[in-house]
């Protein structure tokens, strides 16, 4: 009864995972960004589970930020790390390799579409 429990309210349970080396983390995504870890038609998330072997449970109040990760060790530090990338750059290697990007530093002022002056910091 308590896995059933668990299940519904915290999309996950400990009984599953009893006697193997799984381990939990908890990570902070902004909840607008939710959209873009699941990505088109679940896409991105299925491909981070896939990859990393992790159970990625989203929470069920939509305003929270607190993504849970279930998995052995290594495979909760890859899920982290593609989390880390969505909340930096809104995007993952994990789920497309393709994409990539490059950072700059620049002192010049930069116009902004309003034509007034900004700077990068």
């Amino acid at each position: 009864m308590q896995c059933v429990k668990d299940l519904v309210t915290r999309g996950h349970s400990d009984l599953v995972y009893r006697g193997t080396d799984a381990t939990q983390a908890i990570f902070r995504l902004n909840s607008s960004l939710h959209h873009i870890l699941v990505g088109k038609g679940g896409a991105t998330i299925r491909a981070i589970q896939d990859k990393t072997k992790c159970k990625i449970v989203l929470p069920t109040d939509k305003s929270s930020s607190k993504i849970t990760i279930v998995g052995d060790a290594s495979g909760v530090k890859l899920a982290k790390d593609a989390l880390k990338q969505i909340d930096t750059y809104f995007y993952c290697k994990i789920a497309d390799p393709s994409l990539t990007h490059e950072e700059v530093w620049s002192q010049l002022p930069l116009v902004t579409n309003e034509g007034s002056l900004s700077r990068l910091t």
